[in-house]
């Protein structure tokens, strides 16, 4: 009669199999090395290698058979400088820069001279009002008295 396994027993039924299958690829590649080296065929290996091409580009021969793999896909860029940080993304760029400065003094400048023109008309136009009400004031309270 069958009886079922352990979880135990499946572990070690897995780390056999999984022990076999290296030592049969260890061995493949060893055999295709010596035979190799014996018949002076060096071009490339027939049973696995996988090198990196470029940046993000993977070249894989999978028992002679070779496989072009692609991982990254480049979308945009970024590159920074002392002075600006250069953002490229889909063919569209944009330059940031890294340090804004610009010259206000011209519009202090322009501030300051309206304020003090602003004291000065403030100071005149009071000067006028109080010498006006001190014309007027006699004739508005005649025309208050004769309102009441």
């Amino acid at each position: 009669m069958l009886v079922r396994l352990e979880p135990r027993e499946w572990l070690m039924i897995g780390h056999g199999v999984l022990a076999l299958f290296a030592c049969i690829v260890a061995g493949s590649i060893i055999v295709e090395i010596q035979l190799n080296q014996l018949t002076y065929w060096l071009d490339f290996v027939q049973v696995f290698n996988l090198r990196r091409v470029a940046e993000g580009a993977y070249l894989a021969y999978v028992l002679g058979t070779e496989y072009y793999i692609k991982a990254a896909w480049q979308v945009g860029t970024i590159a920074a400088t002392s002075r600006s940080l250069d953002v490229t993304l889909l063919g569209f760029g944009v330059n940031l820069p890294t340090q804004v400065s610009f010259d206000a003094s011209l519009a202090l400048d322009f501030v300051q001279t309206a304020w003090k023109q602003g004291l000065e008309y403030a100071y005149v136009g009071k000067r006028y009002l109080s010498e006006c009400w001190a014309d007027y004031r006699p004739y508005l309270r005649l025309l208050l008295q004769q309102v009441k």
